[in-house]
């Protein structure tokens, strides 16, 4: 289907549970919005395809090979570029270890034009993971200077170490940034956008994580941010979310 579809400009996958891997082949020179989401069974994505310039992914860890070169995202050094590349959504990707950091990095050093990155980040709870619970230094990971990154949201934002470093890791090394946008709760309708009466539902653990965050970034992030750059913090709403605190 994919190899007679060379006129195609987008491509969603959508709860296709069946699906192992997808192959995009080098013809689809049109193809430039990617998005998969929810494929529970999916393990590698490769595309050949040379124009892809916005993709969203949703889910699990996959093999993931974009562009010329076949290496992995889970590799922490990525030789291969995603040329087109300028906004790049992930959601699910789990941070439990500082090698998932280098993945995430290493995606950040093999987008060169990326401008837009949003993270929606899923943890696994580690013992003594709060930055206030493991102050040791945070040394700087290893990275390239993301000449053209504007615009970075981080959501499901907490107090663990390793989201602190990633946070501080893209602030040293993106001069281009204008925009940092901080999203303590886990996304979704805010009542201060006119167009809803109510805020989401937040977990009750996530209000008790409130604070913590709130003073990581306060200590760790709000100083690095340069004067060009401006920085959005969302807490969870004091009106909606105050039962069963």
């Amino acid at each position: 289907l994919l190899s007679s579809s060379v006129a195609l400009e987008r491509l969603e996958l959508t709860s296709c549970s069946e699906i192992i891997s997808i192959k995009i082949p080098a013809r689809l020179k049109c193809l430039s919005y990617l998005k998969v989401s929810q494929c529970s069974m999916l393990q590698v994505i490769e595309s050949k395809a040379p124009n892809i310039s916005s993709f969203h992914f949703v889910g699990e860890q996959v093999q993931l090979f974009l562009g010329e070169s076949s290496q992995m995202i889970s590799t922490p050094m990525l030789p291969s570029k995603f040329l087109h590349l300028k906004y790049l959504t992930i959601t699910g990707w789990t941070i439990a270890t500082t090698y998932d950091i280098f993945s995430l990095v290493s995606f950040l050093d093999a987008s060169p034009c990326l401008e837009t990155f949003c993270l929606n980040a899923s943890r696994r709870r580690q013992k003594h993971d709060s930055i206030f619970e493991d102050p040791s230094h945070l040394e700087r990971t290893p990275g390239h200077c993301y000449g053209n990154l504007r615009h970075v949201k981080i959501t499901s934002f907490c107090s663990s170490k390793l989201l602190v470093k990633l946070t501080c890791h893209i602030l040293e090394n993106t001069p281009s940034l204008e925009c940092l946008t901080l999203d303590i709760t886990h996304g979704g309708l805010k009542c201060s956008d006119k167009r809803f009466s109510k805020c989401s539902v937040v977990r009750k653990a996530t209000l008790v994580e409130a604070p913590k965050a709130l003073e990581a970034i306060r200590a760790y992030i709000a100083g690095k941010v340069p004067s060009t750059a401006k920085l959005i913090v969302l807490e969870p709403c004091n009106q909606c979310n105050t039962v069963g605190i």
